[in-house]
């Protein structure tokens, strides 16, 4: 760091945390305390009259920061502990001496003084709100008034007024500061210059009478003349870091910009000029050069300006934004001298110039970067300051380095240039920039210079005085601008610049459904639709009265969007993109019917096939990955000209359309001008875009009211309509297109059967019908009219001939008719889930499930929805799942006890079933004098002392509320701002800390609390204030699995900060992270939690007993109660040994050694540990031949962990050394950016064989087809070879499983009776493949030539090769480790002989980098 008082990049100057100060206006007296005196040119005074203010935020302070740990800083602002006094306040870092100690300002007093660093903190930013106390003064000279800072400096003086200072102070008489004037000192801070005044005597006055003639020598300080603005950097030092502005650019080496923080200056600024400038005007003193004035610009608003020149014609400086204009002398006012603020404040342009960009830029470059630029906030890095102030620069948003984008730029220029190019064409410049800006900028243009600035807005009045030359029209503009991102929204043209700053700030592009991973997703705009207002329209979708699509009778967008997409779909350069592609995407289609280009949005894709959405229609097809291109950002400009419409006052919940309306509906509206009149807007359930529910007419028809005689309401509850079909479509596109969008599991509007009639408490005669175990069992009525009857008409709709066969429509939760393989019945049942042409669904009359072929379903008529379904689901009442679990002999044995008798059932309480969309009901059952529920008591095991659960967090010690397989995984979203932003405990490894058990599972899953209960009670305090204020916010919309949050604990109403670890509904499964117990609460009882409460980590952490690891043993069923019994209640040592994150919460565990007394209690433990048998002989095993790449890119997929699986990507990894040479075969291939190797040393991979053998052959080998899914580790069948292999599920479809074997890296169908699971001897090894791709070629800047992948097999296969390792990362979309090599075979370096084959992106001036060079 600096020794010279500036800041270094350790502390850049300010950052988010923005501490302002005051900035008083001149001749305004302001009642004081002076707090520090350092000189008569530089003392601090505080106003008086927020001293209580002052005095409230110093005593939470130091309540905050009392037990506060050192942490490390990023920002200038910060809390400091004053060495004198002990206590903490708000301070600013001014300057570091590469020492332990730092020099501080403390803002709310003036004082300057040096601080050990481990006594500074961050600063929360609720103790930003008060501005800093102190403002910098120098006392007024009446020997000096032309120069009203020159104060004299002699000790006697400096005495005098010390002695002045304090003589007031004793008598606590007033103070006040009269402002004289304000300047910026060498720092660039504000200083005051001022009188002291008491009701009896100045300061000033004082002074002159007693200071001697000497002082008339004194130093005094510069004087910022009065026909001038001060300039300044506002304190922006080399190596900080800005949010900034940009207001002006004429080229990359010179550009404006005004700081994010300096904004609520530009506001105070703008109002005094605007107040001024209401005043009556005076004209002295006269204009000249280099005067500062007001100035008028084209918008009609005033801005502060200077005069640079007077000829030809008069040219203004806006020294806010740095753009320079020819104006007319009417248009112009001298800048008043009484104007305080506006002449005081620093002008708030900042110049900027581009780090490491040449001085000779070609003004299409220019151009390209003033249009990116102005308008738009930024971030800048300072790289350093010119001798003229102007800051050099970094530019950044987001991922974007602009600075490294213009050098490419350039370079494309300068080789296009070379060979014969002389300029850029627009499309060509575009596709160098590869940037996702989409909205056109209708700002002129010089062609001179091509300056670009907020401010310019030309009209042909202006265009006469602009000294810039000619303005280019809107229509002759380059297309380069469709590149931008949204700088002046359409209508803001005619706004005042100070607004247009704050509407820059925000965009009109709406996110729909953004999936993970996807840059380009949900980039539409929405339409401009206005409540209540007509629009002229036609219908170019008709679906039916509650789905169809409008367009609006004005074509003239839709042509211009129609044009530009035959111009980009018939483009030899149109970029293909499969791998971003995801549902939302936005993209551009060809549709098959008419071979056109249309603007689309993804709803699913499936191998190579996607099915879109054509959003400037309404209709979705089906179309192949090769006939879809990226949409460039002219494509974004326009709204999508198909908006979806509902007939207004039709409640899909109270009532359904007769079958009949459909084919009149579309009569009605086919091909006719309608009005069209909305009312409301939703989004829609099952597709991300708005649905407005709207009034149609045709001339003097209104289409609603029409329509009313073919709605039928429910009586009590009636049937919902079937799916209503198509109808011919506008724009060339056909009925069979158009189908119901993306049913995502759980959605209750898919999912339109009734719910079963049952009464809580009261005795109903049934019999089961399908029964999987007591948790998880069917029941039918033993009065079976009803089901006969929905029996008769689901076999008359079957074997009809006319049946409605709609296989697109179909997704999870919809309602259909199936044939039942078994028997060749229909029945009703519910889709679970589609692969291709299969379907899984669920018989909702029996309960029972079947894969059906999509050919033999059907659509159910209105009938068939009358009768709710016959069988409803159940679970044995008394049993709570996350409190215990069945013996494996339970299942038969309740079985049995249900099967074909007839039962009593009485039904307690019901809730939506976690995975299939229907409710499930927890019943009591009675077989004769028979109460099931007792029988199945002796099945049940409850987790260890689970009974004594803890009445609240903190009243006792918690005891297992789960085992370790009921502890569900926090699945950190994309996107949740709040989510496992808790901070890490402070522990460190082998240091003993004293501590108590706060929830005890068992030994391998329990929660500590530091025996130091002080951090905890300030949590608990906090937290209680939080809970119990009227203001707190609630936000359930955005809750999911992650979120941080403050819950109310049921048993003691006390809140508790909480983590949510699952949501059903309004209720949240929540864990307690400041005690370690979990617990389900309503959502109404969570609210957010302030930043106060982010401040301290959690008071509980995970811990399990050092020294026993799960895959080599497991703990006798014994062990639970002691160890609880060991801990509970007890004072301990704990030393930490290792940290892993737990594989299911999104929380660190810790491998501790506990100590009570002199007890070890891992001593102690080990007696109830069982070792799995050590493993016998196995049989020999034929080894895998080197596949060569059996699937495609597309063919790997992304192993999606699922919350829960206990035993998800649990191998180990391999043991790979970097820059470490190894000798390898290569086992599959598929190309040279994913190909698998196997260690030349085969003993461990025939080892692994032998032991897979002999499990898989082995007679007892162990089924569990329930709890496999994706990540699963299991042992599969090998078809081809008939052996067995260790393995990995990828997804899971019925009773296929897609696995990949990850000692040889192919992939492979298995049936899942073909699966068993793994002994522990079969985790010990790590995986004998290892996922690689060759170092040097980055695929985010080039692709491989479809020629290399059989040239790169054929150098690969069967050869002994060398590998050197250089970086690891993960693969994205399957979870396994992917290494970045080098690959050798004799002398010949394989990366290298590849390089022909590579074909670096337009953008990229060269071929990847060699990859000996890393």
């Amino acid at each position: 760091m600096q020794s010279n008082g500036h800041l270094s990049p350790r502390y850049p100057s300010v950052t988010h945390n923005v501490l302002h100060e005051h900035l008083f206006p001149i001749e305004s007296a302001v009642n004081v305390k002076i707090s520090c005196i350092e000189s008569l040119e530089k003392f601090w005074c505080q106003t008086a009259d927020n001293s209580d203010s002052l005095r409230l935020l110093n005593e939470d302070m130091q309540n905050h920061y009392a037990s506060s740990h050192c942490q490390s800083l990023v920002e200038s602002i910060c809390v400091a502990r004053h060495p004198d006094n002990g206590m903490w306040y708000r301070a600013r870092i001014i300057a570091d001496h590469h020492s332990p100690v730092i020099d501080v300002r403390f803002v709310d007093y003036g004082e300057t003084r040096k601080v050990p660093m481990q006594d500074l903190r961050p600063i929360d930013p609720g103790f930003l709100q008060l501005n800093a106390q102190a403002f910098q003064c120098c006392l007024f000279s009446l020997k000096h008034p032309t120069n009203p800072a020159a104060a004299t400096l002699s000790d006697a003086a400096l005495a005098e007024f010390q002695k002045f200072v304090g003589s007031v102070a004793s008598s606590n008489s007033e103070m006040k500061c009269i402002i004289k004037a304000v300047m910026p000192d060498s720092q660039g801070l504000s200083l005051h210059v001022v009188d002291v005044e008491t009701p009896f005597e100045s300061a000033c006055t004082m002074l002159a009478q007693k200071c001697t003639q000497g002082e008339a020598h004194m130093h005094v300080p510069p004087l910022v003349t009065s026909d001038a603005y001060n300039y300044s950097t506002h304190n922006t030092e080399v190596g900080g870091k800005e949010k900034v502005w940009i207001t002006y650019s004429e080229s990359v080496n010179h550009f404006y910009c005004q700081l994010d923080r300096n904004s609520h200056l530009f506001d105070k600024v703008m109002e005094n000029v605007k107040q001024l400038m209401s005043q009556p005007q005076c004209t002295d003193p006269p204009l000249g050069l280099n005067s500062v004035c007001f100035a008028k610009y084209t918008d009609n608003q005033w801005y502060r300006g200077q005069i640079i020149a007077m000829s030809p014609n008069l040219q203004v400086h806006f020294v806010d934004y740095g753009d320079t204009l020819a104006v007319n002398k009417s248009d112009i006012c001298p800048c008043p001298v009484e104007a305080s603020t506006a002449r005081s404040v620093p002008v708030l342009a900042v110049p900027l110039g581009l780090f490491d960009v040449p001085a000779d830029v070609p003004p299409e470059v220019n151009k390209w970067f003033a249009d990116l630029a102005f308008g738009h906030y930024f971030t800048i890095s300072v790289v350093a300051k010119d001798a003229k102030g102007k800051l050099i620069v970094e530019l950044c948003d987001g991922s974007l380095n602009v600075n490294l984008k213009v050098r490419e730029m350039i370079a494309n220029v300068q080789q296009r240039k070379e060979t014969g190019l002389v300029q850029l064409t627009d499309q060509q410049l575009s596709e160098s920039s590869k940037q996702t800006f989409s909205v056109p900028r209708e700002e002129c243009q010089t062609q001179e210079h091509m300056n670009v600035s907020p401010l310019r807005k030309m009209t042909e009045q202006n265009k006469v005085h602009s000294s810039n030359g000619m303005c280019v029209g809107a229509e002759q503009e380059m297309t380069l601008q469709s590149m931008l991102h949204v700088s002046v929204p359409e209508g803001e043209l005619g706004k005042t610049l100070d607004e247009r700053k704050k509407t820059s700030r925000s965009s009109n592009v709406t996110q729909l459904n953004c999936p993970e991973g996807s840059v380009n997703i949900c980039s539409y705009k929405k339409p401009n639709i206005f409540q209540n207002k007509t629009e002229e329209v036609y219908a170019s979708c008709i679906v039916g009265p509650h789905y169809f699509w409008c367009q609006p009778a004005n074509t003239e967008d839709l042509n211009t969007v129609s044009r530009l997409a035959q111009e980009v779909g018939q483009s030899e350069q149109r970029t293909m993109f499969p791998e971003t592609l995801g549902p939302g995407s936005p993209c551009l289609a060809l549709f098959a019917s008419d071979k056109q280009w249309y603007r689309a949005q993804v709803i699913r894709k499936t191998g190579n096939t996607l099915f879109v959405l054509f959003i400037d229609y309404g209709n979705e097809s089906e179309v192949d990955i090769k006939d879809v291109t990226s949409l460039p950002p002219s494509l974004f400009e326009m709204a999508p000209q198909a908006f979806l419409c509902s007939l207004d006052g039709f409640d899909d919940s109270k009532g359904t359309w007769d079958d009949s309306a459909l084919d009149d509906f579309y009569n009605l509206l086919v091909d006719k001008p309608l009005n069209m009149t909305m009312f409301n807007m939703e989004d829609h359930l099952e597709i991300a875009v708005p649905q407005y529910k709207v009034k149609i007419e045709y001339g003097n028809m209104v289409v609603n009211k029409v329509m009313e005689k073919y709605w039928k309401w429910f009586a009590t509850e009636s049937a919902v309509s079937e799916s209503p079909e198509s109808k011919t479509l506008k724009g060339g596109h056909t009925e069979s297109n158009v189908t119901k969008l993306n049913c995502p599991e759980g959605n209750m509007k898919t999912c339109s059967y009734k719910k079963a009639n049952i009464s809580q408490n009261k005795t109903e005669e049934v019999y089961a019908s399908c029964i999987v175990g007591p948790h998880y069992f069917w029941c039918q009525p033993a009065n079976t009219e009803d089901l006969n009857k929905v029996s008769r008409l689901a076999q008359e709709v079957g074997q009809s001939e006319q049946r409605m066969m709609f296989p697109e429509t179909l997704g999870p939760g919809s309602p259909c008719l199936a044939l039942f393989a078994s028997d060749k019945q229909w029945y009703r049942a519910l889709v679970i889930r589609k692969t291709g042409n299969s379907l899984f669904v669920l018989f909702i009359d029996y309960g029972n499930e079947s894969e059906v072929d999509i050919k033999d379903v059907t659509s159910l008529p209105p009938s068939l929805f009358e009768m709710a379904p016959q069988a409803f689901l159940c679970s044995l009442d008394g049993f709570d799942e996350s409190k215990g679990a069945w013996d494996d002999s339970a299942f038969d044995d309740f079985y049995n006890l249900l099967v074909d008798k007839p039962l009593n059932m009485i039904m307690f309480n019901m809730e939506d079933h976690l995975e299939i969309a229907v409710p499930q009901y927890t019943v009591k059952i009675e077989c004769g004098n028979m109460v099931v529920n007792k029988v199945m008591e002796k099945y049940w095991k409850g987790f260890a002392r689970e009974n004594a659960v803890v009445e609240s967090p903190e009243s006792e010690t918690s005891k297992g509320g789960q085992s370790e397989s009921t502890v569900p995984q926090v699945n950190c979203s994309e996107g949740n701002m709040n989510i496992c932003s808790y901070k890490k405990p402070n522990i460190s490894q082998n240091k003993p800390e004293k501590v108590y058990a706060s929830c005890i599972v068992g030994p391998h899953y329990f929660w500590c609390q530091p025996a130091n209960t002080e951090d905890l009670n300030e949590v608990s305090r906090l937290a209680q204030e939080v809970g119990q204020s009227e203001q707190r916010m609630m936000f359930p919309e955005t809750l999911g699995p992650g979120s941080p949050c403050l819950a109310l604990f049921a048993s003691d109403k006390q809140w508790y900060r909480a983590q949510v670890i699952r949501k059903n509904g309004n209720t949240l499964f929540v864990l307690f992270i400041d005690y370690g117990n979990e617990s389900e609460v309503d959502i109404k009882d969570v609210t957010s939690l302030p930043p106060s409460l982010f401040e301290m980590a959690p008071q509980a952490f995970l811990c399990s007993l050092d020294g026993f690891d799960d895959s080599k043993g497991t703990w006798d069923d014994s062990a639970l109660d002691d160890f609880y019994n060991l801990l509970v209640d007890k004072p301990l040592n704990m030393i930490m040994f290792n940290m892993e994150d737990h594989l299911e919460i999104a929380v660190p565990q810790y491998k501790v050694k506990i100590e009570c007394g002199n007890i070890v209690v891992n001593k102690v433990m080990e007696k109830y540990w069982k070792w799995f048998a050590t493993e016998s002989a196995m049989a020999e095993s034929s080894q895998s031949e080197t596949l060569n790449g059996g699937q495609t890119e597309s063919d790997v997929t992304q192993l999606n962990c699922p919350q829960g699986n206990m035993n998800i990507c649990s191998y180990k990894k391999p043991t790979i050394s970097q820059n470490k040479t190894e000798e390898v075969y290569a086992s599959c291939i598929v190309g040279p950016h994913y190909f698998w190797c196997q260690p030349a040393n085969t003993e461990d991979l025939n080892e692994v064989s032998r032991l897979a053998q002999e499990v898989g052959q082995s007679e007892q080998r162990m089924m569990f087809p329930e709890t496999l899914g994706p990540g699963s580790p299991c042992l599969a069948l090998f078809a081809s070879d008939k052996q067995w292999y260790r393995a990995q599920v990828i997804r899971k479809t019925g009773n296929t499983l897609f696995v990949l074997f990850i000692d040889y890296g192919n992939e492979s169908e298995v049936d899942i009776k073909d699966v068993t699971s793994l002994p522990p001897s079969l985790f010990e090894m790590a995986p004998q493949a290892f996922l690689c791709s060759l170092d040097g070629f980055d695929d985010s800047k080039g692709t491989w030539d479809d020629s290399a992948l059989d040239d790169f097999y054929n150098l690969l296969v069967d050869i002994p090769l060398n590998m050197t390792m250089f970086n690891m990362e993960d693969h994205l979309e399957i979870a396994v480790p992917q290494y970045k090599v080098k690959i050798e075979y004799g002398n010949m370096v394989v990366n290298k002989v590849m390089e022909k084959y590579w074909k670096g992106f337009a953008t990229e001036n060269a071929m990847a980098e060699s990859p000996e060079s890393g």
